[in-house]
């Protein structure tokens, strides 16, 4: 039996990490080609020359230590680009068990799930199994 580690994947090089918002998929459930896994909740940050065209005709950018007044949201709006990201399979396996539950953050690279070719045998003590572990071949694509 072979297992196989489902990472969070880096949709920009901004991304940090993002919060799991959705899984499509239950422990125990095969996965085929094209199979919608989980949506993930991520914020891009974005620079002042980062964000270039988008930032022209807004005035000047929100300065905290200027001495104006600012509305929070306004400032989260400046800095970051929130997305919602359906990452779909591109390989074959079964869920073994989800090791990041809906509202959970996950660093980029961070363990998500475990896959393996089987389904059935022992998932409770895989350390040496993981660290020898292929990545699961995922997609991500951008839905909201």
């Amino acid at each position: 039996m072979m297992f196989f580690k489902f990472v969070m994947p880096a949709v920009d090089r901004l991304m940090k990490g993002g919060v799991v918002a959705k899984w499509h998929k239950t422990e125990g459930d095969h996965v085929d080609y094209g199979d919608d896994l989980v949506d993930v909740k991520v914020e891009l940050a974005m620079s002042e020359l980062e964000r270039g065209p988008l930032n022209q005709g807004l005035g000047p950018s929100t300065d905290v230590g200027s001495g104006r007044d600012t509305n929070p949201a306004d400032l989260a709006n400046e800095r970051g680009l929130i997305l919602i990201v359906r990452i779909t399979s591109s390989d074959v396996g079964v869920l073994r068990r989800i090791e990041a539950k809906e509202g959970a953050y996950g660093e980029v690279g961070g363990l998500l799930a475990i896959l393996s070719t089987e389904e059935h045998g022992p998932t409770d003590s895989l350390d040496e199994e993981l660290r020898e572990a292929s990545e699961f071949r995922v997609v991500a694509n951008v839905v909201e």
